[in-house]
């Protein structure tokens, strides 16, 4: 069976953010945010696509810390 993939779909503004070089530290928390999504949907994978249907990231879901898991995260 194949790996479940959770798939982020670009909005046409978020896309013209991601382009921009001087948005790197909003392009991590993009992907922090796709990633947490992801994860409590129950996904192993998660991919950013592009408003064009490109793949811009294609990653693991990392697990949470146990100390982050038991106090309900922030």
């Amino acid at each position: 069976m194949p790996p479940k993939v959770y798939q982020h779909k670009m909005t046409r503004a978020e896309a013209r953010l991601w382009k921009q070089d001087e948005m790197e530290g909003w392009r991590k928390a993009y992907v922090a945010c796709a990633e947490h999504d992801a994860r409590d949907e129950g996904y192993k994978r998660f991919e950013i696509i592009g408003t064009d249907g490109d793949k811009l990231v294609a990653e693991k879901v990392c697990k949470l810390p146990e100390k982050i898991k038991n106090t309900g995260g922030f």
